[in-house]
């Protein structure tokens, strides 16, 4: 699939297998409950192919046994590619320095747009946490429990940064110059509009759907004037107003009529607290969580020299960053097969692991840029962003 022709090259659009219904043939069917996130998993699906196209071009016939080894070293790339891009992409642009300091001593740095990243992986042994622990293992022999702390509260920064709508790709006009597609989306439709003015997701992708990644990532480089993306809301206490009222579309599967987990209460900032809150009818899955005070108390008590716990402009207060940074950075630790153990050799031979192996680090915007220069469909070029 492709946009509509612009003025440049049209962008590429890739979606899942569906159902005669529209449903995604995938996993996890929370993945295509909205159209970015739902891209952004096809990103991945696209650098596997990519990976198991450059492991079999030598080979004219591959015997099952060479595609299944393939398969098998393809599937441990992209998981390494993916971690390595949460430790030092991802963590470095949101947590409060001092934490990164106390949790992986020297490796990671926190980031400022526009300037040169300098985070790399931390060896594992060099990893601290005081708030979380696991068992170590071997993937799946490993003992990772998700903490409520940071699955209900913590990590829910993410609510924060959403835009109230979003620009998905440069304008396309028609021969009249009358706009067709490219004009900024609403996170979600107004109950007045049809729920595909929107970009709630979980029904096939059209074309006006596709996403030019230079509007999400900078993919031109680092340097003044090189920023493409369009800025995320500020980490703080101010939520979009389009979160207030959920379509029903966007809420969780669960035992509402609707077939959704109580599709009456759309407010996510209520959904978020009744979630933390004691057991309720109204929410499944209450945790009974502790307060931010009664949390900040014991962090204390764990971690000296912790200081103002209250998010920043841009990124998270100490707190918060110690809640993610220990348990994301704790579980690779803690899972034996992750990035942190890959030996040299099994990093080579494929551009992101490669590249990983020699920089120890990796971000979205190279991984975007290497798929729009490398990767082909079908032996075709593609291509993801336009500016």
């Amino acid at each position: 699939m492709l946009a509509p022709a612009t003025i440049g090259a049209p962008i590429d659009g890739f979606d899942y297998e569906r159902t005669a219904t529209g449903a995604a043939e995938i996993p996890d069917p929370r993945n295509s409950e909205h159209k970015i996130l739902s891209q952004i998993q096809n990103l991945f699906e696209l650098a596997h192919n990519d990976c198991m196209d450059n492991a079999l071009r030598p080979t004219k016939t591959p015997s099952q046994q060479e595609i299944g080894a393939a398969f098998d070293a393809c599937h441990n790339k992209v998981l390494w590619t993916y971690e390595a891009i949460v430790a030092t992409d991802f963590l470095p642009r949101f947590s409060a320095d001092a934490t990164l300091q106390r949790v992986a001593p020297n490796a990671l740095h926190a980031y400022a747009r526009g300037t040169t990243p300098t985070s790399t992986l931390p060896s594992p042994d060099a990893i601290r946490t005081s708030l979380y622990s696991c068992k170590p293992g071997i993937g799946n022999d490993a003992r990772i429990e998700i903490p409520h702390e940071f699955a209900v509260a913590a990590f829910r920064l993410g609510h924060s940064l959403v835009r109230d709508d979003y620009i998905l790709h440069d304008l396309v006009l028609d021969k009249n110059g009358n706009i067709l597609t490219g004009q900024r989306r609403p996170i979600f439709a107004a109950a007045s509009d049809p729920e595909t003015a929107g970009l709630v997701g979980d029904n096939p992708l059209q074309a006006g759907d596709v996403i030019d990644w230079s509007y999400f990532f900078d993919t031109k480089g680092v340097g003044a004037g090189d920023e493409t993306a369009q800025a995320g809301r500020p980490v703080n206490t101010l939520i979009s107003n389009r979160l207030f009222v959920l379509p029903v579309a966007a809420i969780p599967p669960g035992p509402d009529a609707n077939g959704k987990d109580s599709s009456t209460e759309r407010n996510l900032p209520r959904r978020n607290l009744m979630r933390a809150s004691e057991q309720t009818s109204q929410i499944t899955g209450s945790v009974a969580l502790g307060t931010g005070e009664e949390v900040e108390a014991y962090a204390q008590q764990r971690i000296a020299g912790l200081q103002d716990a209250r998010a920043e402009v841009h990124r998270l207060g100490e707190l918060g960053s110690h809640l993610i940074d220990e348990f994301l950075l704790g579980s690779l630790r803690c899972d034996q097969a992750s990035v942190l153990y890959a030996a040299e050799k099994d990093l080579q031979n494929w551009g992101p692991t490669t590249t990983i192996a020699k920089q120890r680090r990796y971000s979205m915007p190279e991984l975007i840029g290497y798929l729009h220069a490398d990767a082909t469909v079908d032996g075709r070029p593609i291509s993801l962003f336009s500016r």
